[in-house]
């Protein structure tokens, strides 16, 4: 995405341009408004182009990135472990109740 840079155009170069246009002949050879229009509208944005600097900006991803305290990262950590081990051991009623536990904390952070 471009972000066009209006505090730093050259508005003299810009003014020299336009004033350098033969507007009469422009109006001669697009007599109907919308042509008329069309070509009015070309030497304007060629102007902008030439004289108007453009910043690229970078569009972020949308997915922002949070930043936990280190006891919030323990948890979460202890949390994953836990669900591995729930995960390969999906009978044991102990592991089961530990992430029990830790899930209900952490999940107030996220």
């Amino acid at each position: 995405m471009n972000y066009q840079l209006w505090h730093r155009a050259d508005y003299d170069a810009a003014n020299r341009c336009l004033l350098s246009v033969d507007w009469y002949n422009i109006i001669h050879f697009n007599p109907s408004p919308d042509s008329m229009w069309f070509a009015f509208v070309h030497v304007i944005q060629n102007a902008i182009k030439l004289f108007v600097p453009v910043k690229e900006i970078k569009l972020r991803s949308s997915r922002v990135l949070k930043r936990y305290s280190k006891n919030v990262r323990n948890a979460m950590a202890k949390k994953r472990r836990l669900w591995k081990l729930r995960k390969t051991q999906p009978e044991n009623f102990l592991i089961r109740l530990k992430y029990r536990k830790v899930f209900v904390p952490v999940n107030l952070y996220n």
